[in-house]
């Protein structure tokens, strides 16, 4: 008696764990569907604009980068080159000792 209960109990444990997979799943489909359609407008209204001209552009505002460093004696150069590597008109980088301990 005890294992009928066992194996019918485990049967639809089983069932509705298969059910709540599918249902996971097709949740999932319908959120890639609807966002590559949201996607696909996006990128057709924005077909026409050219952000590399907009950032470089005289009247953009500049931007200034804060850049806290706390003991990274040994990576700040490549740090600071990362930064300084932007594609952006007008900006400043500003490094900030944050009290490292570090002598380079």
């Amino acid at each position: 008696m005890y294992s009928f209960l066992f194996y019918f109990l485990l049967e639809v444990f089983g069932l509705m764990f298969l059910i709540l997979s599918f249902a996971v799943i097709s949740i999932y489909i319908l959120l890639m569907i609807l966002s590559a359609l949201e996607m696909r407008d996006y990128l057709r209204k924005n077909r026409f604009a050219d952000y590399g001209d907009i950032i470089t552009s005289p009247i953009a505002p500049g931007v200034s980068i804060l850049a806290p460093a706390f003991n990274e004696g040994m990576t700040i150069v490549q740090n600071a080159q990362s930064l300084l590597s932007l594609h952006y008109g007008k900006f400043e980088v500003i490094i900030i000792n944050d009290g490292s301990k570090n002598i380079r």
